[in-house]
């Protein structure tokens, strides 16, 4: 059972009209709720939303997408946007241009409260360089798939206030930069999103970039979804977007599975979406996240190397469903492997060719397929995997 919701007046009726509105012209919420005893016309918030099925990523991808589709939108007028393929399953997010705006608006509020103005120049390390307004070009992208050395290069060449991206290639970016302190530009703030921040790593980023760092939390699925206020020890979040349920997975730890709720996506809606993450709350409140978590590989010639590297590129392998790389020894590789047997030749050899590219040519390769890569238990599915002792690299 989740720990009860205060709901305010906008978030229930935002639920009713999500909940009839997915109900009558959503074919997989239609049958969802059917099979629930549900009827989102006469559905009463308070008793019946927490009847409704949970949902999980697999339940989205072996659904047939014309009928995750609200049939009051054109397909090929939605926006569409790919997660990192990092849990193993990339997967397709459709979301109306409203949708998309309010999202932005977020995005842009998180960033203010993070310490961001509209004047700064900031550097975002992403996935790829984002199309959109750049704000009077103030807004540089750089790929969290490049070497640490090209991106230490870019932020050196375009020196911005601000610094946004993922935890790891945030990480190899200050280690790169360690030896060039005196002359790094000074940050205003940075901010760390998509992974774990860990105490060690959040220390190595306040000491190399000398400003203060917070930590943002959020999903493709969901935008952003809840950051830090400074240097407090909890998460503040716009709950009138994105309604977060927390199951406590036993009755000290605080430990809680996410459910999420997206209140303003009505293309293809998210209700009571499975995270795969999990909170750590304390007094009702969030004080920290545990989910995704990858693991920084080495290269044949000692480079250290960003897991995005990977797994944007692996992810685009025809047939593929889902992987796991898992080093382990120094040099030595094993690739598991969700496909269909038919693809298995090509998926050989193209996943061969990809990771000498990327590791080096005189690496050990072990690739294994298999029927079902099966995620732990709730946690989000680890794709990168290493066993190397640390004191060996």
């Amino acid at each position: 059972m989740s720990i009860p919701i205060s709901l305010s007046a906008v978030q229930i009726k935002k639920l009713g009209r999500l909940i009839k509105d997915a109900g009558t012209n959503v074919p997989f919420y239609r049958r969802r709720f059917r099979e629930s005893g549900i009827d989102p016309d006469q559905i009463d918030i308070a008793s019946d939303f927490s009847r409704i099925e949970p949902l999980t990523k697999s339940d989205l991808l072996s659904a047939s997408p014309s009928d995750l589709i609200n049939r009051r939108f054109s397909s090929d007028k939605l926006a569409r946007e790919v997660t990192t393929g990092s849990t193993g399953e990339p997967f397709t997010q459709l979301m109306e241009p409203a949708y998309v705006a309010k999202r932005n608006v977020r995005f842009l509020r998180g960033l203010m409260q993070a310490g961001y103005r509209p004047w700064h120049r900031i550097m975002l390390v992403t996935e790829t360089a984002r199309p959109g307004p750049r704000y009077l070009g103030r807004w540089c992208y750089a790929s969290i798939g490049a070497r640490s050395a090209d991106n230490a290069k870019a932020f050196l060449s375009y020196r911005p206030r601000v610094l946004y991206g993922c935890t790891t290639p945030l990480r190899l970016l200050a280690e790169q930069l360690q030896s060039a302190n005196d002359a790094l530009p000074r940050l205003r703030c940075v901010i760390s999103t998509a992974e774990v921040l860990d105490a060690a790593t959040r220390e190595l980023l306040e000491t190399v970039f000398r400003a203060p760092v917070r930590d943002f939390y959020g999903l493709t699925e969901m935008g952003l979804v809840a950051w830090q206020a400074g240097r407090a020890d909890h998460y503040i979040g716009e709950q009138n977007s994105v309604l977060i349920e927390l199951i406590p997975l036993d009755n000290h730890s605080g430990r809680c599975r996410l459910l999420m709720t997206n209140l303003d996506l009505f293309a293809a809606p998210l209700i009571r979406y499975e995270t795969g993450d999990i909170a750590i709350t304390s007094n009702g409140r969030i004080t920290g996240f545990e989910g995704r978590e990858l693991d920084v590989l080495t290269s044949s010639d000692g480079e250290r190397i960003s897991p995005y590297s990977i797994t944007t590129r692996i992810q685009k392998l025809d047939g593929l469903r889902r992987f796991k790389l898992i080093e382990t020894a120094v040099g030595a590789f094993t690739l598991r492997i969700e496909a269909d047997s038919d693809w298995h030749a090509s998926i050989s050899h193209d996943a061969s060719s990809l990771l000498e590219e990327l590791i080096g040519n005189d690496i050990r390769l072990d690739i294994q397929f298999t029927d079902q890569l099966i995620p732990e238990g709730t946690r989000k599915f680890r794709t990168i995997e290493s066993r190397v002792p640390k004191g060996h690299l």
